[in-house]
This record gives C-alpha cells, sequence and structure tokens, in this order.
C-alpha cells in the first residue's frame, strides 16, 4: 500500500511596518492585543500548517512574531516600499522556502477563525482542479454606487450607467 505523503504547508503573513493610510495598522491592539498576534495565535491553532512566517521589515513587528515563536523572513528594503505587492512579498519568502502549499494570511484578519482555516485548507487539499483558493465576501455597500473624489472636491459615480438602476438589479458582487 503506498502511502500518501502530505503536503508542506506553509503560512505566509505579510506585515509591513510602514502603512500610511492606517499608521502601524498590523500592529494596532484588538482588546489589547496586537492584530498580527491574533492571526499567528488562529493559524498556529488551526493545526494545518507546517511552518507560519511572518515577511516584514519592521523590528516591532519582528518582535511581536518573536514573542508567538514565529520565523522571521526579513523583507527586502524594495519589498517594504508603498509600491511592493502582497504577491511580491510572498513570492519573495517561497524563494527561500520549500513548500507544496502556502496560505497567505494578512496580519489585520483579527476574525479569521480557525474553523475558517481548516476547512479551506481541506477544501483546497481535496480539489486537485484548484490551484489557488480564495477568501471572498460580500460588500457592505455594493460597488456600483462608488464615487470618485475631482481635485475641486465634486463627487461623481464611477460607474454612471447605474445611476438610475434600482440596487436589486444590480450584478453579483464580492470583494476578496
Amino acid at each position: 500500500m503506498e502511502r500518501i505523503k502530505k503536503p508542506k504547508s506553509i503560512a505566509i503573513i505579510p506585515a509591513r511596518g510602514g502603512s500610511k493610510r492606517l499608521p502601524r495598522k498590523n500592529i494596532l491592539p484588538l482588546n489589547g492585543i496586537p492584530l498580527l498576534t491574533r492571526v499567528i495565535r488562529v493559524a498556529k491553532k488551526s493545526s494545518i500548517f507546517d511552518e507560519i512566517i511572518v515577511s516584514t521589515e519592521d523590528e516591532e513587528i519582528s518582535n511581536i512574531a518573536k514573542k508567538e515563536d514565529i520565523t522571521i523572513h526579513n523583507r527586502s528594503t524594495k519589498l517594504a516600499s508603498d509600491y511592493a505587492t502582497v504577491t511580491d512579498a510572498c513570492i519573495e519568502v517561497l524563494s527561500k522556502r520549500q513548500a507544496d502549499v502556502f496560505c497567505c494570511i494578512y496580519a489585520t484578519a483579527a476574525l479569521i477563525s480557525v474553523k475558517t482555516l481548516r476547512q479551506s485548507s481541506k477544501k483546497f487539499l481535496s480539489d486537485k482542479s484548484a490551484n489557488i483558493l480564495m477568501g471572498v465576501s460580500k460588500y457592505n455597500f455594493h460597488p456600483v454606487q462608488a464615487l470618485s473624489l475631482s481635485k475641486n472636491g465634486i463627487a461623481k459615480m464611477i460607474f454612471p450607467n447605474f445611476e438610475k438602476i434600482k440596487s436589486q438589479k444590480y450584478p453579483i458582487t464580492r470583494v476578496s
């Protein structure tokens, strides 16, 4: 009887220190616990990852991850800029780590649950045709209601063709 080898699974938590819109967002406290700490603990408790890695350039973020006994990937300066993407950060980690599968979990995903991670992992690993699994949710407000502001402060609909359409007729959308 052939033994089925469990794929090596890693979690990558990208946590850049230089957020501009919400400074220090990855380590803001929720009920006294940094968001990053919450995410790390849920990932550990799920017991589905062989390794959990925090990718950061930030010393304070590194120290939080070290307290949780997590591997630190020292992100390159290039990938700590406002122009670097999460994909770039994950690729950098994967270029230095062997893994059959990986899961990218945002440090700000403070409401993620062990149940969600386990169910997602099971679904992904059981579907041999899947090469990606992405969490999505409903928008609070439909995106066709979005506005843009001109330099002089005048708001205009981004999708004016939906201006006179009832919301029940909007297309179904999800946010990733």
